[in-house]
C-alpha cells in the first residue's frame, strides 16, 4: 500500500511539474499576444493621430482663408438684404417723420449727434435735411462705403468701441436703428451705459427694434435676418434704460401693417386679432439723461 501511495503521489507530483510548464509556456503566449495587441494598437492610434491632424491642419487653413472673404461676401449680402426687406431708403427716411417731436426738444448746445450702426444712412440724411450735424458709426465698410459716397459723415467702427472712446457728455443725441437685436445681452447692457455716458445732461437717445408684440414679427418676419439674436420686448428694454439712468422713458411703437392686410370685421374679437397680427412692426425706446440741476 505505501509504494502504491508513493506512486501516486509521484505521479501527481510529475503531472503537477507538466501543469506548471504549460502554465509557463500559456503565459508566454499571452504575454506576446498582448504585446503584439499592444503594438498593434499604438501603430493604430499614430495613423489616426496623423489623421487628425491632417484634418486639423486643414481646418486650420479653411479658417485662415474663410474670414476675410466670407466677411465681405457677407457685407455685400446685408446691405442687398437691406434694399430687399427693408424697403427703399426714401420710404424708410419719409417714415422717420415720427421721431420729429423728439428732435425738437434737443438741447441746444453745440454737440452732434450719433447714430450706432447706420447702415445706409437714412437717419443721418433725415436729421442733415434738419441742420443737424451727425455722424455715423457701422461696422460693415460696405455700408460705410455706401453712406460716404452720399456724402455722409461715416465711420467704419465697432460700436462699443467708439462709444468707449468718446468724450462723457459729448453728444446731444445717440440713435439706433434695428441694431440692439443683434447684440448679446453683455454688450447691450454695457452698450447703455455708454450712451448714457456720452449724453449731455437732457440728451436723448433713440433705440428702434422690431416689435414682438405683432405675432407675425415675433414668430415670423424677425427670422428673415440670419444675425438677429433674439426679439426684445417693450417693457424689458424700457426697464433697462431706467436702469442704467435715464429717465422720461417712453415706448413708441410705430410701422403697421397696411389695412389690406387687416382680417375684415370690426368687432372686438377681430379687432384684437388684428392688433396681435397687423399691429405695429417695430417700436422704439425713447429716453433722456436727467438735466442738471
Amino acid at each position: 500500500k505505501f509504494g502504491a501511495l508513493a506512486y501516486t503521489v509521484q505521479q501527481l507530483y510529475q503531472r503537477h511539474n507538466e501543469l506548471e510548464k504549460e502554465l509557463r509556456l500559456t503565459h508566454q503566449s499571452l504575454e506576446k499576444s498582448q504585446h503584439d495587441v499592444d503594438r498593434a494598437y499604438a501603430i493604430l492610434q499614430s495613423k489616426q493621430h496623423q489623421q487628425l491632424l491632417q484634418v486639423d491642419t486643414a481646418s486650420v487653413s479653411q479658417r485662415a482663408l474663410m474670414p476675410v472673404d466670407l466677411q465681405a461676401a457677407l457685407d455685400t449680402y446685408y446691405l442687398a438684404f437691406e434694399d430687399a426687406h427693408r424697403g427703399p431708403s426714401d420710404v424708410i427716411q419719409a417714415g422717420l417723420n415720427d421721431y420729429e417731436v423728439i428732435v425738437q426738444q434737443l438741447p441746444a448746445v453745440d454737440a452732434p449727434a450719433l447714430d450706432l450702426g447706420c447702415g445706409r444712412g437714412e437717419w443721418l440724411l433725415w436729421l442733415q435735411e434738419r441742420g443737424i450735424t451727425a455722424t455715423g458709426v457701422d461696422g460693415n465698410p460696405v455700408m460705410v462705403e455706401h453712406c460716404q459716397q452720399r456724402g455722409l459723415a461715416v465711420i467704419h467702427a465697432d460700436l462699443l468701441s467708439h462709444l468707449q472712446s468718446l468724450p462723457s457728455h459729448s453728444q446731444r443725441l445717440v440713435t439706433s436703428f434695428h441694431v440692439i437685436e443683434h447684440l448679446p445681452f453683455d454688450v447691450l447692457f454695457v452698450m447703455l451705459r455708454e450712451i448714457h455716458r456720452v449724453l449731455v445732461p437732457g440728451g436723448w437717445m433713440i433705440l428702434e427694434t422690431p416689435n414682438p408684440e405683432n405675432v407675425l414679427v415675433g414668430s415670423h418676419t424677425f427670422y428673415h435676418d440670419f444675425s438677429h439674436r433674439s426679439p426684445i420686448t417693450p417693457s424689458s428694454i424700457e426697464f433697462l434704460g431706467q436702469y442704467q439712468g435715464f429717465v422720461n422713458t417712453q415706448i413708441l411703437r410705430r410701422n403697421p401693417y397696411p389695412k389690406s392686410a387687416r382680417v375684415v370685421g370690426s368687432d372686438a374679437l377681430t379687432e384684437r386679432v388684428n392688433g396681435h397680427l397687423c399691429g405695429p412692426q417695430d417700436f422704439a425706446l425713447i429716453a433722456q439723461t436727467p438735466v442738471a440741476s
